[in-house]
């Protein structure tokens, strides 16, 4: 049973690396599949039922984690973090567009995309907030 066990254990070994950096792609793989959290920061309460409906919207295209929130503001920005989340910035303004065109209109939104790298360095990365107020589009 002794030849056994170690043959058991040589097997099992085999299966899992042996080194930090060969198990950490791995892991870096899996948040990627997360995508983004997109935080909607509405500015009045009659944007709400927008900014839910565009909610639902970006679930159905695949983002896992969509907030919406009332906050009072007069911006229309995108804003990410981290130099490595300006593609899914660009990405998010696509699909808002998308989203206030509908099958009707082809207006397009003007919003501005603020990289905040420099002044919020520690903030989460993949985090991507839209501040929008919905009054003057497609109204």
């Amino acid at each position: 049973t002794d030849t056994n066990d170690e043959k058991a254990a040589e097997s099992n070994a085999s299966a899992v690396p042996q080194r930090k950096d060969e198990a950490v792609p791995a892991v870096k793989n899996e948040a990627a599949l997360d995508g983004p959290k997109v935080y909607i920061h509405y500015a009045r309460e009659k944007d709400k039922k927008r900014a839910e409906d565009f909610s639902v919207f970006l679930k159905s295209k695949g983002y896992a984690f969509v907030e919406t929130e009332k906050i009072l503001h007069k911006k229309r920005d995108i804003r990410y973090f981290h130099d490595e989340d300006e593609e899914s910035a660009l990405l998010l303004k696509k699909h808002l567009n998308d989203f206030l065109a509908g099958p009707a209109n082809t207006e397009k939104v003007n919003i501005h995309i603020k990289n905040l790298s420099t002044r919020y360095p520690h903030a989460q990365k993949g985090a991507i907030e839209i501040w929008i107020f919905f009054s003057g589009i497609n109204d």
